[in-house]
């Protein structure tokens, strides 16, 4: 391999020494001070010298290939390496695709941990901080994807807050303890990165689901829509036909 690259370090130079040796030539075979032989000389050296740098580029740029071709076999063996392990990471909970995120509200974990969550053939299953939680279709009646500005927006219709807490409070009255919990955690991360966060938007997926005719909800701040977007589609082919009614 050190081989190759001396190879082909030499054959960059003497490209690099042809291609001007090639204008030298040519522009002295357009020199008036040169008679017709000598110019005849000079333009076939000048050809000469243009066939030698191409031969040495295309010289250089195979030995390059040949050079990156280890490099290019463990790039490919670590991206297949990378497919089986997401193949049998689904495998193993019988899954048809995930997703990553932050907890946000919902699960008795800490806020902000880092959680998977897939699509099951049966049930959503989310895992974090070590632990594994079960939502089955059945209790599932919504999934959506909201940014914190559409939850803001909500939240800044009530009158009731003039501080941070106060915005708590107001998300509580309007989209219960879920707007609560993002609307002052969304607070809390303006004011604290306010050049970074005010700039960002920042996206919720929210599963919402019934439990002992309470209505209740897990909500996490995703990091790629378009993953997130699979689990809104695949809720779509299955949500309830007929709206649901519980006793208050």
């Amino acid at each position: 391999m050190i081989k190759c690259k001396v190879v082909r370090f030499f054959l960059n130079l003497f490209s690099v020494f042809f291609f001007f040796g090639a204008i030298a030539y040519i522009a002295l075979s357009n020199s008036t001070e040169v008679n017709s032989s000598e110019q005849n000389v000079m333009t076939a050296a000048g050809i000469i010298c243009i066939v030698l740098f191409i031969l040495c580029v295309v010289f250089s740029k195979k030995l390059k290939k040949k050079i990156n071709q280890p490099i290019i076999m463990a790039q490919r063996q670590a991206a297949e390496q990378i497919k089986l392990e997401f193949k049998q990471e689904l495998d193993e909970r019988n899954a048809l695709f995930k997703c990553q995120g932050s907890h946000a509200y919902g699960l008795p974990v800490a806020k902000d941990a880092a959680t998977n969550y897939y699509w099951c053939n049966d049930r959503i299953l989310f895992e974090a901080s070590g632990t594994s939680y079960n939502l089955s279709f059945e209790k599932l009646t919504d999934i959506a994807i909201k940014t914190d500005s559409e939850i803001q927006t909500a939240i800044s219709k009530q009158d009731q807050y003039v501080s941070s807490a106060g915005r708590a409070v107001a998300g509580y009255m309007l989209l219960g303890p879920l707007g609560a919990a993002i609307g002052g955690r969304a607070r809390r991360k303006t004011v604290t990165n306010k050049t970074i966060i005010s700039k960002s938007v920042e996206h919720y997926l929210i599963f919402t689901y019934v439990d002992d005719n309470e209505v209740k909800c897990v909500a996490f701040e995703i990091f790629n829509t378009n993953d997130a977007k699979r689990f809104v589609d695949e809720f779509q082919k299955i949500k309830p036909a007929q709206a649901q009614s519980f006793d208050l």
